[in-house]
């Protein structure tokens, strides 16, 4: 990525595209003048470059619907990069409004949670992961209140509930590890590494079939769980992963909801904090674990 930054014209053109059913150059130009945005040709096919060649965005055109589509079989992972975008988009927003009125915080509440604790490691592990060198930090652990040293080949970072993690190999033990980057201090950047990305492709590919990051070794399998309607529109408006689909909503008291998923610790949480709201239908051996989790909690709270 050579340049991180979107113009407001490029990212409408983007977002049009995703919203729409194959709109057609005009359409898109009608869309941009409600923004005050005018655009040639060659400007339009410019930014379409550079979707493609800065961001790994491809943006292919469709003769038989006469239209533009996000080639997602040539794109980078478009939720990922979707939510890359909300991130830049809303940094902007708080930008240029403190600049425009200093009392704009007054009217903003932030969850008094820690999760931009070490933000700023952020960057350093970035730049190792591009240029391809080992990456040496001290790891505090909680559960054991220990501090350790580590060097690692960083491969790809995480984000989830707005925390960070960077997944990589451990020099020592070519094993796969993952870190929250809130507990790394002393990064330093090392020389450049030995190991190749595509030779841990398929571990790094168990991270799109979970919530969350912890991999276990439960195997991928079809979760159905049955809501309402009123949860339904929550679930759909933010679903617990990428795979979730609807497949019958025709009854609203009887909503059955699908995920090809390996089911972890992150993803038993969601379930759980949904409570009555969901009842997992299938597999069996889920609904019994889930069942398990439900009767300790009672056990907990029995008088």
């Amino acid at each position: 990525m050579n340049n991180p930054h979107l113009s407001k014209r490029t990212l409408k053109i983007l977002q049009f595209i995703k919203d729409k059913y194959y709109p057609s150059i005009n359409q898109i130009f009608d869309y941009l003048k409600t923004y005050d945005l005018v655009v040639s040709y060659r400007t339009f096919h410019r930014d379409l470059k550079k979707l493609r060649t800065d961001f790994g965005i491809e943006i292919t055109y469709n003769r038989v619907y006469n239209g533009y589509f996000i080639n997602k079989e040539e794109s980078i992972d478009i939720p990922s990069f979707f939510r890359f975008l909300e991130l830049v988009s809303l940094a902007e927003l708080f930008s240029d409004g403190l600049r425009g009125d200093k009392k704009l915080m007054e009217y903003v509440h932030f969850e008094n949670t820690p999760e931009l604790k070490g933000i700023e490691n952020l960057q350093p592990i970035l730049i190792a992961i591009k240029q391809g060198c080992k990456l040496s930090f001290t790891h505090y652990n909680y559960y054991k209140d220990t501090v350790k040293a580590y060097t690692i080949s960083p491969l790809m970072v995480k984000e989830y509930l707005n925390r960070w993690y960077v997944i990589g190999i451990i020099e020592a033990t070519e094993d796969l590890r993952i870190f929250g980057i809130d507990r790394l201090s002393e990064i330093q950047q090392g020389e450049l590494t030995t190991v190749q990305k595509k030779n841990f492709q398929q571990e790094l590919d168990k991270f799109k079939d979970i919530v969350g990051v912890r991999i276990n070794e439960t195997p991928k399998a079809r979760i159905v769980i049955q809501t309402d309607e009123k949860h339904m529109r929550y679930l759909k408006s933010l679903p617990l992963h990428h795979s979730q689909v609807i497949l019958d909503d025709k009854n609203p008291e009887d909503i059955k909801i699908s995920y090809e998923i390996r089911p972890n610790y992150e993803f038993d949480t969601q379930i759980l904090k949904m409570s009555s709201e969901v009842e997992v239908l299938e597999p069996m051996w889920y609904r019994e674990h889930i069942k398990s989790k439900i009767e300790a909690i009672y056990k907990k709270y029995k008088a």
